[in-house]
C-alpha cells in the first residue's frame, strides 16, 4: 500500500496549500 500513502501525501500537501492560499493564516506550524 506504498503508493497509496504516498498519494495520501501529495493530496495532503495540496489541500494545504490551497487552504493557506485561500485563507492565509500565521504560521504557527513552523511549515
Amino acid at each position: 500500500m506504498e503508493e497509496f500513502d504516498v498519494f495520501i501525501d501529495i493530496v495532503a500537501e495540496q489541500m494545504i496549500a490551497l487552504w493557506h492560499h485561500l485563507e492565509p493564516v500565521e504560521d504557527t506550524a513552523g511549515k
